[in-house]
């Protein structure tokens, strides 16, 4: 088929614009390329150049590709989002832009507290995001980082925690394949 993503992207709007949302990503978080995007059902789904990138013109053959919206939000936050010049504030706000849930959560954009006695339990939870996670005890004043996955394991009574994401300054600080 011999088409474009923006064109696949408003017939998709067109057929369903009640429940279909177009997204656009530009050049600069796009390895230099503009690319359009829809979201529907909780799937994201495209039209994608069967050759690659270079060198095509405005029409080219594709096919459809399609992931879970949760998939699509790691990738532009971890992936994409690194060759920004890292500014806390942008992120947030191509977040909100592309309406990722993450920005609503909690753990993600401010710290959070876990304390069962007084019926606080909120605590992170693994996540295609992050899989590290910031904690802070009464005991202690230092900040810890530990794995997502290791939080049940470490016993808390009471701490305030926070994911290492992107939304943070403290994500430059981990390499890619620690996270």
């Amino acid at each position: 088929m011999i088409s474009n993503c923006l064109i696949e992207a408003i017939k998709a709007k067109i057929k369903d614009p009640k429940n279909t949302r177009i997204i656009y990503l530009y050049p600069k978080i796009n390895t230099g390329f503009w690319h359009f995007l829809w979201v529907k059902d909780g799937k994201v789904r495209h039209f994608e150049d069967l050759k690659g990138m270079e060198g095509r013109g405005l029409l080219f053959k594709g096919e459809y590709k399609e992931q879970d919206f949760e998939s699509f939000e790691a990738f532009v936050l971890r992936r994409r989002l690194k060759i920004y010049t890292f500014k806390v504030d942008r992120i947030e706000k191509l977040a909100r832009k592309c309406r990722f849930p993450s920005v609503n959560k909690e753990g993600f954009l401010k710290w959070s507290r876990y304390w069962p006695s007084e019926e606080l339990y909120d605590k992170p939870v693994e996540n295609k995001i992050s899989n590290l996670v910031m904690i802070k005890t009464k005991k202690s004043r230092d900040i810890k980082v530990i794995k997502v996955k290791d939080f049940d394991k470490k016993g808390y009574d009471y701490c305030d925690w926070k994911y290492v994401s992107p939304y943070c300054q403290e994500w430059m600080l981990y390499s890619i394949t620690e996270r």
